[in-house]
Formats: C-alpha cells, sequence, structure tokens
C-alpha cells in the first residue's frame, strides 16, 4: 500500500503535495493543543452547504461538529464561532478530516500561530 501511496503523491503537484502532507499530520494522534468537550454554537460552511450546529469538541487545531451531513475528507470549509468572553468571532478556514456517524471533523488549516495559541489559552480557561 506504501508504494501505491508514494506513487500517487508523485503525481500530484508541490501545493498538493503540501495539502496531503499537512492531512497526513492533522490525522496522526499526536496533538499539540488537547481536545476539549465543549458546546459552542458554531456556523460551518461546507461546499455550498451552510451549517448550523454545535461543537462536541474543539482544539486550537480543530473541531468536531454535530451534523448529519456528510462531508468528503479533503473538502473546504469555513468554521464561525464564539468562545464565552470573547468580543470577537473566530472565523477559521478548515478542511473536513472525516465524517463519522453524528459529526464531521475539522481541521483548521488557514489558521496564525497568534490565533491559535490564543484559542488554545482560552478553551483551556
Amino acid at each position: 500500500m506504501l508504494d501505491e501511496i508514494t506513487r500517487q503523491a508523485g503525481a500530484l503537484n508541490e501545493d498538493q503535495q503540501r495539502d496531503v502532507l499537512k492531512y497526513i499530520q492533522s490525522i496522526q494522534d499526536v496533538r499539540t493543543y488537547p481536545r476539549v468537550k465543549t458546546r459552542l454554537e458554531v456556523d460551518v460552511l461546507i461546499d455550498d452547504k451552510v451549517i448550523q450546529s454545535d461543537s462536541r469538541n474543539m482544539s486550537a487545531s480543530g473541531v468536531f461538529i454535530n451534523t448529519s451531513v456528510k462531508a468528503e475528507p479533503g473538502t473546504s470549509a469555513t468554521v464561525v464561532f464564539m468562545v464565552p468572553g470573547q468580543k470577537t468571532p473566530f472565523k477559521l478556514k478548515g478542511k473536513v478530516v472525516r465524517t463519522e456517524e453524528g459529526g464531521v471533523a475539522i481541521w483548521f488549516s488557514e489558521m496564525t500561530n497568534y490565533a491559535q495559541k490564543a484559542l488554545g489559552k482560552l478553551l483551556l480557561a
């Protein structure tokens, strides 16, 4: 299987290879930021679907939202949510990393280090 993965990755352009590498890194269970069980209201745009739901858990690198909507891994998503005590909502771009019964996991793919650290601190407060 590894040979097939290598063959397929070799056919991708450099930007696509970077995306694949980021995805692989996102699904490994080495977490820089711990998941926090939290129910925050979230608005998510996946493809052309707007989902208004809540989170099951969140970290400074991603969120799992409760939904019956199915989405393919790699699909772009935009997530908007408020953290209690904050005046400004977070609006983060991400990618679907998995869909399972009852929800979708989204990795925040475009996030500054400052925003990631700030969100991590807020979630653990």
